[in-house]
Parts: C-alpha cells; sequence; structure tokens
C-alpha cells in the first residue's frame, strides 16, 4: 500500500507506532549502558580490592618478639607482685611520680602506688603485658636501650662526659631492656650515666 492509500487515522497509528517503537528502542539502549556502567565500577572496585589484598600480603610480617619469660609459663592468671624500681641519671636519683593517697598511676594492670613500687595486678595471658616497656609506657615515662627519660645515648652529662643508658636486673646487668619481664621481687635499676 502506497501512503496515499492509508487513511488519515491509519497514518496517525502508525506514526505513533513507530515513535513507540524508537521509544523502547532508546529505552533499551539506555538500559544496556546503564547495565555497562555498572558492570564496569563494580570490576573497577574488585579490581582495587585485589590490589589493596595483595598489597597488604606483601607487607613484611613483624617478627614476634622473643622475649625471655625467666620460667614463667604464660597465661600466668590473676597475679600481685611488685617490683623496687630506681632511676639515676648522671648520678642522681630520680623519683618516679607519686599518685595521691589511695590513687593510682597506671592502667590496673601496670601501676605505681605511693609506695614508689611497681604493681602487678590481674590476669596476665601474654608476656608482652608486663615488660619494662609496659610499665613505663603506663606512668608516662621513656625507657628504651637508648633513652630514659628525657636523655638519649650521648647525651652530656654535668662532668662533660656523654652518658648511656643501662639496666641492672637484681644488681646484675640486663640487655633486654624494653623486653624484660618484670617479675615478683625484682629490684630493677635503670640508669643513665
Amino acid at each position: 500500500m502506497s501512503g496515499e492509500e492509508l487513511s488519515k487515522h491509519e497514518r496517525r497509528e502508525l506514526k505513533l507506532q513507530l515513535k513507540r517503537e524508537a521509544k523502547e528502542r532508546m529505552h533499551e539502549d539506555y538500559q544496556k549502558k546503564e547495565s555497562a556502567k555498572k558492570l564496569m565500577a563494580y570490576g573497577i572496585i574488585g579490581v582495587l580490592i585485589l590490589i589493596g589484598i595483595g598489597f597488604f600480603l606483601s607487607l613484611p610480617k613483624p617478627e614476634p618478639a622473643n622475649y625471655d619469660v625467666g620460667g614463667l609459663s604464660f597465661p600466668l592468671g590473676n597475679i600481685h607482685w611488685h617490683a623496687t624500681p630506681t632511676l639515676t641519671v648522671c648520678g642522681a636519683y630520680i623519683d618516679l611520680p607519686k599518685p595521691a593517697p589511695g590513687q593510682h598511676l597506671g592502667s590496673n594492670l601496670l601501676h605505681l602506688h605511693d609506695d614508689s613500687l611497681f604493681h602487678i595486678e590481674g590476669n596476665v595471658s601474654s608476656p608482652s603485658q608486663i615488660t619494662l616497656s609496659a610499665m613505663m609506657s603506663n606512668i608516662g615515662r621513656n625507657f628504651s636501650q637508648i633513652t630514659l627519660l628525657e636523655k638519649k645515648n650521648g647525651d652530656l652529662c654535668p662532668d662533660g662526659k656523654p652518658g648511656k643508658v643501662q639496666l641492672l636486673v637484681n644488681g646484675v646487668e640486663n640487655i633486654e631492656y624494653k623486653d624484660y619481664i618484670i617479675k615478683d621481687g625484682d629490684r630493677i635499676e635503670m640508669r643513665f650515666e
């Protein structure tokens, strides 16, 4: 049939039909594009996640600390221990901070009372919980093999000589420094001389 053989009504219906079909094709094209965008976004997110996982898996693993547990067997359970600390800097005795009577300074596990003793009170499951480093950190003081309070190895004492951090436990030099596991009855001398 030619265009003249169609009635006015039929031509209008044909135009409407063609418009509907064009609109449906546009809608289908739009949905395909949106699906492709979503698929690409999910793919990029997946690749980024895999890269992130790969990055974290490639990081070097920290070496586990090798604590000399001195015959202790962990977990220790509930303990109530005391150790006597002494701090000297360039030959001068340094007082540890004293909390108010009846109070403590530090955590529930590692703290000081006004008696100037290290107190270890509570459940201990790992040697890292009761190291000299953990205690000093809990009471807000610096200690390592190179630092005691504000002094660092090589800093000068008033006599003009460079000082060095030393640790003595029960009168014997100890090279564990911050990793030393505090035990009941210890006499711990931290020196900078």
